[in-house]
Order: C-alpha cells, then structure tokens, then sequence
C-alpha cells in the first residue's frame, strides 16, 4: 500500500484509505511506506508492519495474535517505537522487524537500508540491534551497603545494581525500592550510566536483629503480533516483565548487661559475690577484662554488648574459701537475646561436693602368688572426673594375734609401700560407684593394708579411707608341705601310705598330687641316702613312667594332714615320695617336694631264709643245731628265733610226710643277732627221747618287731630222726637239754640295733629307732601302679 505522495518523512497523519501514523519515512519512490503506525482499536499500541502483501492499517480493530519470546526485539522495540525517535531510526526500527519477522519477503524493506533510502544505513541499523542486544533482559537486581555493622538510627547508603543478561550495566532504568525493619529515603530511583542508583535509609528502633531492602526493575523481554481483517500484520513490544532482588543483613543493637553468679539449682537465683570473669567476644577480642560478681546484679555491669552476638564468659578467680568451684572446663558461651531492657547474664556453679569413699579387699585371706585388688565404692560426687591414689602398705610382720586388724596405723606407714591409680569417669553415674584397683602379685606373706585418697576435678574436694579401715587388711601366707612315708625300711609286699601336712594355704581350697616312684638301687652301706634329687629326676627322666609306682589326686579344703592311699611295693630297692601342692587361686604357682628327702623315702627288702640240721640221724642223747642261712637283707641287723619241735613218730621209719600241726615244742632255741647276710647256727639241743624233730626258724628285721620271715616244719634239711639207745649206766634218766647257741666262724660277732641314722658296720647296716614294723610273711610281688609324677 502506498502512502498518498503529499505525505513525507516524520509527517504524523492519517488517511482513510492508509489508516494513521504517527512517524517515519515514506519512501518514494517505493511501494512500502517505512513509518511508525498508530495501530486503530489496539488500545494506543505502537507498532510497525511486517505483511507488505496487505493494506496498510485502516480502521482495524487490532487484536493481539501472538506472543513471542524475544528479548533483544522487545528491547529493541522498547527503545525505538517511540514518537520522540528521529524518522530515519523509526524508519530503520521498521526495516530490522520485518527482516526479523516479515511474512512474505524479509529482504525487501531491509533493501531500503542497505540502499540508503531516506538518510537510513546499515551501520546505524545495526547499531540499534547491537543495543538492544546488549541491553536484552531479563535485568538482575543487587543491593548492597557497607559491609561494616549497621547500628540502629544512624544514616545509611544502599546501592541498587541493574544489569542485563548478558551482565551490562542498564543507565537509565527506573528502580523501585521497599524495605522491612528500616525507613526509606525515595520509593523509587534511576540508574545512571552505571547501571546503579543509590537510596538513603535508616535502621528503625526495635528488637529485629535484622532488616531487608529489596529492589525490582521491569525489562522487555517478549514482542507481540497483532492482526486485522484484511489488513497488515502488525509488530510491537509486548507488556514488560518485573525482576526482583533483595539482601537482609543483620543489625547491630546494643543492650545493657549485667552479671550475677548462683548455685547451680538454686531457684532464687541469689547471688554469690567475689567470683571474677573475662568477656571476650566471638573472634576472641576481650571487650571487659575482669568483672567481679557481687550480691546486686546491677554491681557487675558488663556494659552496652550487641544483640546477638555471641561472647566468652571465662572464670578467672574465686575468692577464699569459695563454696563454688570453677568447672571445667571454665568458660562458657552466650549469646545476647533481643531487647531493649537490661538483660541479666546468669553464671551457675556447683557447690563444692564432699564426697565418701567406702573401701573392700578383693580377699582378706590370700596366699603368695594371688593379686591384691581393693574395691572403692565412691558416693557424693557430682558428675567430676576424678583420680584414686591407692598405697598398699606391706609386707608388715603378723602379730602375735594372727590378725592383720590389730596392727596400728604407724606400723602399716612404717613398712614398705607400693602405689597405684585407677581414674574416675564422671559421665559415669555421676562419678558414682564401685572401682576397683588392681594391685602387684604378692610374692611375700605378712600383713598387707590398703589406704585409698579419692581427689575429684576441677573442685578438688578429697576423700581418703586408712589401711586400718574395716575389710581393708589382707593377711598374706605361703603354702607348704612336709612329708614323712609310712615306714623307711620294709620288706617286698609291703604298702606304703604318705603322711602330707600342709601349712599356709589360708583357708583355701587345693589340690594335692602325690606320687610314688621307684625302685632305684640301695647302697649296702648308706641304704637310699645316695638317691639325692637330681639323681631321681635323671632316672624319671630317662625311665618315663616306668619309675612310677603309683599317683593319686586329692581335693585339699585346707591346712591340715591328708594321709595317702596305701601303695605296694613289690620289688627291692629305694623309693620316694613326690608331693605337688596345686591352690585354687594359684593355679600356675605349686608347691612341690623334692625328690629323695630322707623322710620321703623308703627302702624295701626281700630277705629269705633257709635252714640246715646239723644231722638226719641221731641217737638218743645226742646233740643237734641248725644252720640258719639269711640273704637278701642288705646289710640290715635282726635277730633270728627259733623252735624245735617233735618228737613225732616215724612211719615206716622215715620222718617224711609227717603232720607237724599238732606236734609240741621239744625245745625253744636262743635267740641269735644277725647283722646281715650270713649262715647263724643255733646252740646244741640234747635230745633224748627217740622219734622225728624238726626245726622252725623265723627272722626279725629291726625294722619292725613283727617275724618277716619263718621256715616251715617239716623240711627235710630241717628234720632229724632220733634213733632209740639203751638205758643209761647208773640208772639215770635221759634228758633234753639245750646249750648256749655256737656262732660260725665266719660270721661277725653280733650287733644290737642301733638308735642313729644308717651306717656302716663291718658289711651291716644298722637302721635307726622309729621305724615301724613289717608283716609276718613275704608277700607275693605285686604288680607296680603307674601314675604321673
């Protein structure tokens, strides 16, 4: 649609063939006027066409068509669709929408520009979309002031940024300001060059510990189609959009101060005078070097502090004899609340607490070997940590009382000492409750004693209980064992038992092993006195069990004398007892014997004993001995006994196979000493009357008085038949008579026992007094136990 030809550039007019316009250039000749047209029933809406097929606006209405998303042409519209733009920008601004938006042929009123039609260039286009470009929304907002505190009624400056998107200042905008918790000095502000405009304000009196500013500008960030029947497609700016910023900062109020100290519980809150405190604030700069408390709140003024803020109270100092203590750790933090009244800061501590110390020994009966522990039942304490210095005062000698309670204070300080420590949690149970102290392994015996000082921290208060306090003494005792076998010399098939008496075992419970080993070889003059202990234990060494005649384990309750249960010992020679004392409370601590102790040791014989007559046949009236052979004694002295016994009558003239049960005592021998091995011949007997006779030998060892060995009647070396003779001249009668016992040359005179230990006489050995006596008859070799030693 062309222009009538009287219209010329920034002409505003209308025609009712080409509607209305307000400016630009009409360019001629051209088919396409370049004008800013006032769009009919739009509302007033300022727009340029982008259909050059259709008539140019008439009468309309207008109707808005579209909205599009475009900031840099809503900027760019923004800018220039305006009546106060010269002609030839309106003219341009035309040019850039239609190249932009135009439906039918973008490049023809863009050709105008390029052409220079009207005074128009390109350069000067594109310059105005470069603006736009660079001044395209959506604008951000920033508020900013002095990054000092802000303190109540004093005057303030606030800078309001506006920037585009891509982060260019916008000059010129117009910025609109509100504010909470503070007066403001103008509702709404301009940009300048920079983008910025400043607004004055002031922080309003009252309790908020903060105030806000906040800032909203509009930007054109859309553009908008509208559209007539028949007519022009038609561009414009649409509505603008409102960005927001804002910034809340903190303000700083001063409040009045004051500073008392209570007793941790107490709900009057009085006051505690004397106590001094450091404030100091968050960074750590004091702000009051020492303020003493007192008994008015208002005598401790710790000044105007900010609200808010977060300060220090550090206790530097108590006054004598404080009832208070400083916890720990000392300081404590507060913060100032809002107000406008003065505030008083309340410093709580505990009271000193007095705390009690209950004390108990682990055992008050122990023996040597067992660990001392001490029980401390603390009570009264109040949440502190706390240490317990525990001393242990022993070994001190046992009264002549046998208890450790009767000692004195002085005597247990007097003797020797040890140190402990055992550390008090107060998270806790508040500290409350039973420790326990573990002391050293005792290795000596002697009266022990505990004394126990409680000391809590940070207040300090103490407790202590004494060595002499009730259940705080141990008596402290070492077990022993003491042994003596049954018999020191007996014959093969004797049993021996072990008679074991145990010493300081303090009430205690045990178990007792004990062990019978055996046999090793007897010496002929010292008897078993050269087995010493390290030769038993390179003999068990080398034997194994084979040397263990037999073990048994006891249960021991106590002190006392436990007998063992009796063993047999079968072949000759030397054995020894082994006694191993195992406490309950010790169990890696025994008490054992050695091997080989003269009173554990035994030395066991196989005598034997046969006999010869001194004849088979005799005549009446004749004189006959016997021939007593002993073997097998080691050298032991006894006596030997005997009998003659008959007469009995032959049969068939032969003694054998006679019953001797019944037959009588012709004649009671003397007794002979032996002092070993040897042949022992009994004095003459005279036998008178006709018949057999046999002769019954028994052996007495000193170690006892019961016959370990006899002959039976009857043997044929031992009987003697006595043959009839006539009547004796004169008429007297026949006699049987007996006559002092002959002695073999070869034997050694005679030797009594002796009352000493073992020693030597001649081949002999002479057993001393004490030992008991063995059985009548050679036992059967018995089969040895085996046990572990």
């Amino acid at each position: 649609m062309a222009a009538p030809v009287a219209v010329w550039a920034g002409t505003p007019g209308s025609d009712p063939s080409s509607g209305s316009w307000v400016g630009g250039k009409v360019v001629n000749p051209g088919a396409v006027p370049l004008v800013l047209w006032n769009l009919p029933g739009s509302g007033g809406t300022l727009g340029t066409c982008i259909d050059a097929n259709q008539r140019g606006p008439l009468h309309g209405p207008y109707r808005l068509a579209s909205t599009i998303s475009d900031p840099v042409f809503g900027e760019l519209n923004h800018l220039y669709a305006q009546r106060s733009t010269s002609d030839v920008r309106l003219a341009e601004l035309s040019a850039l929408n239609s190249r932009r938006y135009d439906t039918v042929d973008k490049a023809q009123q863009w050709s105008y520009v390029v052409n220079g039609a009207g005074g128009m260039s390109v350069a000067d286009a594109n310059a105005m979309l470069a603006l736009a470009s660079r001044l395209a929304g959506p604008y951000r907002v920033s508020i900013s002031w002095p990054a000092s505190g802000t303190r109540v009624d004093r005057p303030y400056l606030a800078t309001v940024a506006v920037t585009s998107a891509s982060g260019a200042p916008v000059p010129a905008e117009a910025v609109g300001v509100a504010a909470t918790g503070a007066s403001l000095a103008a509702r709404t502000v301009t940009t300048n060059a920079a983008g910025r405009a400043t607004v004055g304000f002031r922080i309003q009196p009252g309790t908020a510990p903060t105030f806000t500013i906040s800032a909203s500008v509009q930007s054109w960030t859309k553009v908008s189609t509208y559209t007539a029947p028949g007519e022009q497609r038609m561009l414009s700016t649409a509505p603008p959009t409102t960005q927001r910023g804002s910034r809340t900062g903190p303000v700083d109020r001063d409040r009045d101060v004051n500073l008392i100290k209570i007793r941790t519980g107490d709900r009057t809150q009085t006051p505690v005078p004397g106590y001094v405190y450091r404030i100091a604030e968050h960074t750590g700069r004091v702000v009051v070097d020492t303020i003493t408390t007192a008994s008015t709140a208002a005598a401790a003024h710790l000044g105007r502090l900010r609200v808010g803020e977060t300060y220090t109270a550090t206790e530097v100092g108590r006054p004598p004899g404080a009832t208070l203590y400083i916890p720990a750790p000392a300081s404590f933090t507060f913060t100032v609340p809002p107000g406008t009244s003065t505030w008083t800061l309340v410093a709580e501590d505990p009271e000193v607490p007095k705390p009690t110390v209950g004390t108990r020994v682990g055992v008050e009966n122990a023996i040597v070997g067992q660990v001392l522990t001490d029980t401390v039942t603390v009570d009264g304490n109040d949440g502190e940590d706390a240490t317990i210095r525990a001393t242990l005062y022993g070994p001190i000698t046992v009264p002549a009382s046998g208890a450790c309670t009767d000692l004195s204070l002085a005597q247990y300080t007097a003797g020797p000492s040890q140190t402990f420590t055992a550390t008090v949690r107060g998270s806790d149970n508040r500290g409350n409750g039973d420790v326990v102290v573990t002391g050293p392994v005792v290795t000596k015996p002697g009266c022990y004693g505990w004394a126990e000082t409680l000391t809590l921290t940070p207040s300090g208060a103490t407790a202590s209980s004494p060595p002499t306090a009730p259940h705080e003494s141990v008596l402290v005792t070492a077990p022993a064992v003491t042994t003596t076998v049954s018999a020191r010399i007996v014959v093969a098939g004797t049993s021996l038992t072990d008679a074991v008496v145990i010493t300081g075992l303090n009430g205690q419970g045990a178990t007792l092993i004990a062990t019978l080993f055996g046999p090793l070889p007897g010496s002929p003059r010292h008897g078993c006195a050269e087995n010493t202990d390290a030769i038993w234990r390179s003999a068990i060494a080398r034997s194994g069990t084979g040397l263990v005649v037999g073990s048994q384990t006891m249960r021991v309750t106590g002190d006392g004398t436990y007998t063992t249960a009796a063993l047999v010992v079968s072949r000759r020679g030397c054995y020894t007892y082994l006694e191993r004392l195992t406490p309950d409370s010790t169990p890696g601590r025994s008490v054992t014997t050695s091997y080989g102790m003269p009173s554990e040791s035994t030395l066991v014989l196989a005598p034997a004993v046969t006999t010869r007559a001194s004849a088979a046949v005799v005549a009446a009236g004749g004189k006959i001995t016997d021939a007593v052979i002993v073997s097998g004694t080691d050298g032991v002295p006894g006596t030997v006994t005997g009998q003659l016994l008959g007469p009995l009558a032959p049969h068939d003239g032969s003694c054998s196979g006679l019953n001797w049960s019944q037959a009588r005592v012709a004649a009671s021998l003397a007794s002979l000493a032996t002092t070993g091995d040897g042949t022992y011949v009994t004095a003459p007997v005279v036998v008178t009357a006709a018949g057999c006779y046999t002769f019954v030998e028994r052996l007495t060892l000193v170690t006892g008085t019961t016959p370990v060995v006899t002959t039976p009647p009857g043997v044929p070396a031992e009987t003697v038949l006595v043959q009839a003779t006539h009547a004796v001249a004169g008429g007297a009668p026949t006699r049987l008579a007996s006559a002092p016992p002959t002695r073999p040359a070869s034997a050694p005179p005679a030797q009594l026992a002796s009352t000493g230990p073992l020693r030597p006489i001649g081949r002999a050995l002479l057993i001393g007094v004490g030992l008991v006596g063995v059985g009548t008859a050679l036992a059967s070799v018995a089969r040895p136990r085996r046990g572990r030693g």
